[in-house]
């Protein structure tokens, strides 16, 4: 299946150099211009990758199924096998997590619901229970931190979509930036 989406593009990794870094002082207003309230704009403007304001409702923690899991292991082994430019495949978790991580949020576009794709989020709450030797405390640690403490902060969603579902949006990432400073008043 040929992959018409206008941010997904071959790289020539030959063609890559690094220059710099952008300073952390200059990260959360770059975030906040280039967030998004709408995914259905930008839908409408043909493009599948977006950060996103949101209101986070909810964060749930949902087991999955011995047969998702299962799935998730077989890609993760694929991946890991096929190899990349950037060698990332060599960090991919060879254990996938049993649990599912879900936010409920609020955009222009109303009331939503997705589950966090970033093997990051998984692969915090690995880290985490191998810390506190207990599923259950790593489980309160990551409904307090993805829950309460990353929203309080201030987060955007990396969002989203798949080659083969143009019109589903999917969490690929949480980015933690401050909350955007007021605008002083000209009075």
């Amino acid at each position: 299946m040929v992959d018409r989406r206008s941010e997904s593009r071959r790289v020539d990794d030959r063609s890559i150099e690094i220059i710099g870094s952008l300073p952390a002082s200059e990260r959360g207003p770059l975030i906040h211009r280039t967030a998004v309230s709408s995914l259905k704009a930008e839908s409408a403007a043909g493009r599948s990758l977006a950060l996103l304001k949101i209101e986070v409702v909810d964060f749930r923690i949902e087991r999955r199924s011995v047969e998702e899991v299962g799935r998730e292991l077989a890609s993760r082994k694929a991946i890991r096998e096929q190899g990349d430019m950037f060698q990332l495949s060599e960090n991919v978790a060879s254990e996938a997590s049993p649990f599912a991580f879900k936010y409920t949020y609020r955009d222009d576009d109303g009331l939503h619901t997705g589950t966090c794709q970033d093997w990051e989020t998984e692969a915090t709450f690995l880290r985490r229970r191998a810390e506190f030797q207990s599923e259950a405390k790593a489980l309160d640690w990551m409904q307090h931190k993805f829950g309460v403490e990353l929203p309080a902060r201030g987060i955007v969603l990396a969002m989203g979509t798949h080659k083969r579902r143009l019109d589903q949006w999917l969490i690929n990432g949480i980015v933690q930036v401050a909350p955007a400073p007021m605008q002083q008043s000209l009075l």
